[in-house]
């Protein structure tokens, strides 16, 4: 019984890191998406703001991902 929770407790572990190198790793990619529709939307555009909003706040989190990764898992 203790070996299931310690395998159990693992693989949970294992799940929490994947999924949370995949957040890292998709990050970047959606702040270029949002620059190159940037790129596209004209600047008096009814979107642009939220476009812009969008793209900083990805960027910050980006930098709080960068910051907080000890095991700088964005390189596996």
């Amino acid at each position: 019984m203790r070996w299931k929770f310690l395998s159990d407790l693992l693989v949970s572990i294992v799940m929490c890191l994947w999924v949370y190198r995949c957040v890292v790793l998709q990050i970047p990619r959606y702040i270029i998406t949002i620059h190159e529709l940037l790129a596209h939307t004209p600047h008096d555009h009814v979107e642009r703001k939220s476009l812009e909003y969008a793209q900083s706040k990805l960027e910050e989190l980006s930098q709080v991902f960068l910051a907080s990764d000890p095991l700088k898992l964005s390189r596996l």
